[in-house]
């Protein structure tokens, strides 16, 4: 009832610039919340490294919804599994911090299809942390229950699918 008295009242202009106004809000608040909620998809990432006293393989899978990281280290036998694990991804350019992953123990022990005198442990993680294509780092940790730490870096791209 309002808004016919005002149209009624030959206020047409002030009614477009109101509209006007309330759509540019609304686009911009769209744009904000789009943006927050970024998944990057991206091609499966996977690096192997080998090692005379453990062995190590990472995986970044990305789907359309998340993205799924696991790790798999193979320690000597009867070791034990690694007592602190840390992944963290960098993205490398001017001011940017390191993301830690919070990688979950998924499974550990002998594992019939590894390497020979190894115990295979892994750990999984499901974020959304990857949210611009360009040039990133990985840096692994680990230590087992000896207390030897063992640590990788690595550079990779990022690129569309």
């Amino acid at each position: 009832m309002v808004w016919r008295k005002w149209i009624e009242g030959k206020k047409p202009m002030k009614l477009m610039i109101a509209s006007f106004v309330l759509i540019v809000v609304i686009f911009i608040i769209s744009a904000m919340v789009s943006r927050n909620n970024k998944t990057v998809t991206f091609d499966t990432i996977s690096w192997h490294k080998m090692g005379e006293k453990a062995h190590m393989s990472f995986r970044i899978k990305a789907d359309p919804k998340d993205q799924k990281f696991r790790l798999d280290v193979w320690l000597p036998t009867n070791t034990g599994k690694p007592v602190q694990v840390s992944v963290q991804l960098k993205e490398l350019k001017d001011n940017a911090s390191h993301i830690e992953i919070p990688m979950t123990f998924l499974s550990g022990g002998a594992d019939p299809y590894g390497f020979e005198g190894f115990d295979k442990y892994s750990f999984t993680a499901n974020d959304n942390l990857i949210k611009e294509f360009g040039e990133w780092s990985i840096n692994i940790s680990f230590t087992d229950a000896g207390g030897m730490v063992y640590k990788y870096e690595k550079a990779f791209l990022i690129s569309k699918k």
